[in-house]
């Protein structure tokens, strides 16, 4: 039924009432959430351990050839391995964003 202003008030009167069956009162709000020193910190010195370790590595490879007598193979997986943190930062950026 059209009210004096052009509005259907039926449609209206049942939209209202779905709006209130489905407003919820919004829970207060804490603040932001503290800072997480630890695991900053954490994240801070593995990446610190990694670029060190890359960096070291290259040099240092046929010292380590030698003195344990790895194949060649062997070392190729050393110096892989070092790329693993690589492969793996998509899923430990995404982590990072959510804590």
């Amino acid at each position: 039924m059209k009210s004096n202003d052009g509005h259907n008030s039926d449609l209206e009167a049942s939209s209202g009432a779905a709006a209130r069956q489905i407003d919820v009162a919004p829970s207060p709000s804490s603040g932001p959430a503290p800072f997480q020193t630890g695991h900053v910190l954490t994240f801070t010195f593995v990446h610190g351990v990694h670029d060190t370790y890359s960096a070291f590595m290259a040099p240092l490879l046929p010292a380590l050839i030698s003195k344990f007598s790895l194949s060649m193979t062997e070392a190729g997986f050393l110096d892989f391995s070092r790329t693993i943190p690589a492969l793996l930062q998509p899923v430990i950026g995404h982590l990072g964003d959510r804590v």
